[in-house]
């Protein structure tokens, strides 16, 4: 467990954002403050554990591709996956909004969206913070990340670890009390 900045510093990144989930409370038979579902790093499995809910990995392949998958690490290193972390649901699958519902609670929300020429797109919103923020639903978060052109968008771990990093700084405003909260994966991108 690790800050989103802390990576980035560490990692000498550009920017960052969190990624995937983890189970910060105890899970019977197993520690707490883990990955959730699968996380790759350089073409290798570096977890993997059943998930306790329905998750689907988000993973970048060898050809700078934005992935996704739920039939588990074999099945996306034969994919040519060489980094993923998992959450869900997915926004967005090959241009077409995947969402219907409207309905849900606006809250902190993370996506990572990818243009059909190929562009990255991170969005990280704001929430639970009256004077600041309310945060968005995942409906609302799918048209964002529809009307920034994203072909391709998936929700990652919102909640107090939405976090955005940029030259060393935290750009949002992380709505837990305590401030950033360390997590167990993140994005981090490299100029």
């Amino acid at each position: 467990m690790e800050t989103t900045s802390s990576m980035a510093k560490r990692t000498g990144a550009v920017a960052a954002v969190n990624g995937g989930g983890f189970y910060n409370t105890p899970v019977p038979g197993k520690h707490h403050n883990f990955p959730a579902y699968v996380t790759i790093h350089e073409g290798k499995v570096v977890h993997y554990d059943r998930p306790i809910q329905p998750l689907i990995a988000v993973g970048i392949d060898h050809n700078n591709r934005l992935v996704f998958g739920k039939k588990g690490p074999e099945d996306l290193l034969k994919r040519g996956v060489t980094e993923a972390v998992s959450f869900k649901p997915a926004l967005i699958i090959n241009g077409r909004p995947v969402i219907r519902s409207k309905n849900g609670e606006a809250g902190p929300r993370t996506a990572i969206g990818q243009t059909r020429k190929g562009d990255y797109i991170f969005v990280v919103i704001d929430g639970r913070q009256p004077a600041w923020s309310q945060g968005a639903t995942i409906y609302q978060l799918m048209k964002i990340m529809k009307e920034m052109g994203a072909y391709n968008a998936f929700n990652l771990d919102g909640g107090g670890s939405s976090t955005m990093v940029f030259r060393g700084e935290v750009i949002n405003k992380p709505s837990d009390i305590t401030g950033e909260r360390p997590v167990a994966t993140a994005w981090v991108i490299y100029d």
